[in-house]
């Protein structure tokens, strides 16, 4: 199960996380996921939570590896709500992984936004550093850069592969995506602490600081602050073992 709870509207929202028996995503709350050849495809999401079910994503695939996804989402710019189709390209590079979107308006094609991003792993497979830039329509330019440290104290017990997208109502990238996949956690299995994690937002960028920690209550609790003292968001994380 994830529970994602919006400090900033006091909302909440329960979603269930369904899995095959191979471990892998089949259903995300009412968000179907297939599993075609080559192609990963998750729709028809609540953009926005307007009932416009837009947010269809579709990874195409190559040797265990995204290199291409599509997505036709709601993206909010200033004040302004735009149907937008995302086109995003992963290049693999070493330990680096660049992943660019570009994204278009649906209605003429107008280019509305483009986030660039750089991901540098560690040799142990983690991540290290994180450099992204937002380029708007009005072509200004913002930058982030995170660096993660790692808790090598963890000591819990867990077998499965457990992914979670959370996506602000603002649309995709636009204000909060996140992505967890733990796969296996093992006695000492390092959990990030993300620092000074820049998002967009409008024409405003923020500084946020993301906690993460494992206890027995919470298998997985996420806590985002802005600017280190606000709390926007708390994300929980339990679930089900598949044996």
């Amino acid at each position: 199960m994830t529970k994602v709870t919006d400090l900033t509207g006091e909302e909440e929202q329960v979603l269930k996380l369904e899995y095959d028996r191979d471990g892998k995503i089949i259903k995300y709350g009412d968000t179907p996921v297939r599993y075609e050849g080559d192609q990963i495809t998750i729709g028809q999401m609540d953009c926005l939570n307007t009932g416009n079910k837009l947010c269809n994503v579709t990874f195409q695939i190559g040797k265990g590896k995204a290199r291409e996804s599509r997505a036709r989402c709601m993206l909010k710019v200033g004040e302004e709500v735009y149907e937008a189709d995302k086109q995003t390209v992963y290049d693999y590079k070493g330990d680096t992984i660049f992943i660019n979107s570009d994204y278009r308006a649906t209605s003429d094609y107008r280019f509305l936004k483009k986030v660039q991003g750089k991901y540098v792993f560690d040799q142990l497979g983690r991540l290290k550093e994180v450099m992204t830039v937002f380029t708007e329509a009005n072509d200004s330019v913002s930058s982030c850069h995170t660096y993660y440290n790692y808790d090598n104290n963890i000591n819990y017990q867990a077998n499965l592969n457990l992914q979670a997208y959370v996506i602000d109502y603002d649309g995709v990238d636009s204000f909060f995506y996140f992505l967890l996949n733990l796969g296996q956690l093992r006695n000492r299995t390092a959990l990030p602490n993300d620092i000074g994690y820049c998002m967009n937002h409008g024409l405003s960028t923020y500084n946020v600081h993301a906690n993460y920690r494992l206890d027995d209550e919470n298998p997985v609790r996420i806590e985002v602050l802005y600017n280190y003292t606000k709390l926007l968001s708390r994300i929980d994380l339990s679930y089900n073992p598949l044996n």
